[in-house]
């Protein structure tokens, strides 16, 4: 059976030049192609948050293929996987000792469902916001390999002021 791989962990950039600006996504690598794959959603039941507060979000990685895909997963930084297009938004912060790959193999149609947490940190130009709404893209592996976001639908918070803990 013909596997199609969902690359996110990526070893080394030295695919990425090689891959032409207009190349067809037949022979280039699934991380490449994924939102032909993959669908993103996303959810939280947080709905008031402090600036400098952290927050779960559930996301969910449909695979939209007919190929099985394999996701290379980290097993604790699951955050670094996640980018959200509101400058005021990133990815919160872990602690971990053992932070390793794991392969989750995803049949057509199935879905992988796990938390990734996020933290407020208003930009100046954010400070008077009550609320933001934002989008959550699914990625590479936080290495600063170049690929785009599969994004998520909109989720809106609310601010409601600064956080004890920063």
């Amino acid at each position: 059976m013909a596997r199609n791989a969902l690359i996110v962990f990526v070893l080394a950039g030295f695919l990425l030049p090689h891959l032409a600006e207009g190349e067809a996504r037949q022979g280039r690598p699934a991380w490449a192609a994924s939102a032909a794959t993959v669908k993103v959603a996303a959810q939280t039941k947080t709905r008031n948050v402090k600036n400098g507060a952290m927050f779960p979000v559930t996301t969910k990685i449909r695979n939209i293929s007919n190929e099985v895909l394999t996701l290379h997963i980290w097993t604790c930084a699951y955050g670094e996987h996640w980018r959200t297009d509101s400058p005021s938004l990133g990815s919160a912060p872990y602690d971990c000792t053992r932070n390793f790959i794991q392969n989750v193999d995803l049949k057509s149609g199935e879905v992988y469902k796990r938390d990734a947490y996020f933290q407020v940190r208003l930009v100046p130009e954010d400070l008077a916001k009550t609320s933001i709404t934002f989008r959550v893209g699914f990625a590479d592996d936080g290495q600063n390999v170049p690929s785009q976001p599969v994004w998520s639908n909109p989720i809106t918070i609310k601010i409601t002021g600064q956080s004890k803990t920063k």
